[in-house]
């Protein structure tokens, strides 16, 4: 298995396991429990369905959950289109119809929108809402997620594979979907530490 950003987590979490990950505010996570988090989150996909190579978007605020859920994606052998939550329903629509996204993962402060958009996309299987206390016409993700496995799940993810499609703003016409593998997710984050 080549080395991408899924697994470098992975590989801290042997090597400093009580070293801290992610700090959001007065949330404190080592990367132990991150990596635990992130397996969950994966391994709920893959049980759901999302297989190596399917579009997942995403749309949060800033948190926690959207590092985890991104991770997962990647770790579940998906690819990550993640959305603005500045985006109009139009261009929502479009981005998440035109990467053929199957699933969207969400806080559960978007479903008003998601529901609102929703009818006009007939390529998504899965409305994975997270949060506390999600509407009953959506999946419950985080519900979903406890009950998962902390195993790592193991999928064959290579360093040419799609990590995530990025839209660019769309300024000179509709928005264009930018590929890009997990050699260069990987080659920015060493340039970030270099």
């Amino acid at each position: 298995m080549e080395i991408h950003v899924s697994e470098v987590i992975d590989n801290n979490a042997h090597k400093y396991p009580s070293r801290e990950a992610l700090i959001f505010l007065d949330r404190r996570i080592t990367y132990a429990q991150l990596n635990d988090r992130i397996n969950q989150r994966a391994n709920c996909l893959i049980d759901m369905g999302v297989k190596k190579g399917d579009h997942v978007s995403t749309l949060f605020l800033s948190c926690n959950e959207i590092v985890e859920t991104i991770v997962a994606i990647w770790r579940a052998g998906a690819v990550v289109v993640p959305l603005s939550f500045r985006a109009s329903p139009e261009e929502l629509i479009y981005i998440i119809d035109h990467a053929d996204v199957s699933a969207i993962i969400f806080q559960e402060n978007f479903e008003n929108m998601i529901r609102k958009i929703s009818p006009s996309l007939p390529k998504v299987k899965r409305l994975l809402s997270s949060g506390n206390n999600p509407a009953n016409e959506f999946i419950d993700f985080e519900t979903n997620v406890k009950k998962q496995t902390t195993q790592h799940p193991n999928v064959n993810v290579q360093e040419n594979d799609m990590g995530t499609i990025v839209y660019t703003s769309g300024t000179t016409g509709k928005p264009k979907g930018v590929v890009i593998l997990h050699k260069t997710l990987m080659g920015q984050l060493q340039v970030l530490y270099l």
